[in-house]
């Protein structure tokens, strides 16, 4: 039998997500501003899905399961917590970009 997990799809998602900003980060052309504010753009959607992920599944996931076994999810907060901040750096360098560097400094990034 072939059992329905929940989490799946949305990891799928955010797993093609990133993999998209991935490719998208190298095709950019560092040094041309319209393609910086193209990969930008979609950097905007993807750090928001991020988010609003970590903070759904803090909810309703882990907020339930805490009242079961504190321990437990302790670990995956404080993963959360790590993960949010390598996230806002990445977007802080991102943002940093306004077209005028040179395609190895992003390729840096």
């Amino acid at each position: 039998m072939n059992r329905l997990r929940s989490l799946d799809p949305p990891h799928k998602g955010l797993r093609n997500a990133l993999g998209q900003l991935l490719l998208l980060t190298g095709k950019t052309d560092f040094s041309n501003k319209t393609s910086v504010q193209k990969l930008q753009a979609l950097g905007t959607e993807v750090f928001h899905l991020l988010k609003d992920h970590t903070a759904t599944e803090n909810q309703f996931v882990l907020a339930p399961l805490a009242k079961r076994n504190a321990e437990f999810t302790n670990r995956y907060l404080a993963e959360h917590s790590e993960i949010d901040q390598q996230e806002v750096a990445l977007a802080n360098r991102l943002f940093a970009f306004d077209g005028s560097q040179s395609n190895e400094e992003g390729h840096l990034f």
